[in-house]
């Protein structure tokens, strides 16, 4: 959060799976060390919690989410997501939970409540859950189903999807800024060439504007 240290994640390929979180410090460009997640755990998307003292990274081999401490560098404990395939992670703006998209089967996204010892909540979105990102006051969750070209839209109050708005072939990632608006690129998907764009929508009305 201060910008001082930066995360990334040994995914790997497909027959060598990746099982590091690297910390690194920005002004150096060094590396501070590797935080082992144990086999089967393949993180992918690491973010740093409010105080920068820790972090969450999925685990998508294993469907679990590990919450790791920076200064010690070791997992601390994980997390259940309830779904397959857990592949990108957001937090609340306070820190207390995490959103876990998971890709497999009916591609869902999960609720994890950190400081609770509560059960996910999981909640169906669309085939290739994947990018995903929160509002700046947390009341919705913003989700790219890559397979089927749609955005949806979860209250995190009520735990439904309030919204799905239309997208486009392979839009895998999304980001909404504090200026009340969504990106949304899209491309790739390992088959025949599509026609990328970069999307912009407004997010109070949920309309493209450009």
């Amino acid at each position: 959060p201060d910008g001082r240290l930066a995360l990334t994640s040994e995914y790997g390929p497909n027959d060598n799976p990746g099982r590091h979180v690297i910390l690194m410090d920005v002004a150096t460009a060094s590396i501070i060390g590797r935080i082992d997640l144990g086999p089967n755990s393949r993180p992918h998307t690491a973010r740093f919690l409010p105080d920068g003292q820790h972090a969450v990274a999925t685990m998508q081999d294993s469907d679990r989410l590990a919450l790791l401490d920076l200064n010690s560098m070791q997992v601390v404990r994980t997390y259940p997501t309830g779904g397959r395939e857990g592949h990108m992670v957001r937090l609340s703006p306070d820190g207390s939970r995490a959103y876990v998209t998971s890709r497999g089967a009916e591609g869902t996204l999960s609720v994890i409540f950190l400081n609770e010892e509560r059960a996910p909540v999981v909640i169906e979105t669309g085939p290739g859950a994947e990018g995903l990102s929160v509002t700046p006051d947390g009341s919705e969750v913003w989700v790219a189903n890559r397979a089927v070209e749609s955005i949806s839209v979860i209250d995190t109050e009520s735990f439904e999807v309030v919204a799905t708005i239309d997208s486009r072939p392979f839009a895998g990632r999304i980001e909404i800024g504090p200026d009340g608006r969504a990106i949304v690129p899209n491309g790739g998907g390992g088959g025949p060439p599509v026609l990328q764009y970069l999307r912009v929508f407004d997010v109070k009305s949920r309309e493209m504007l450009t």
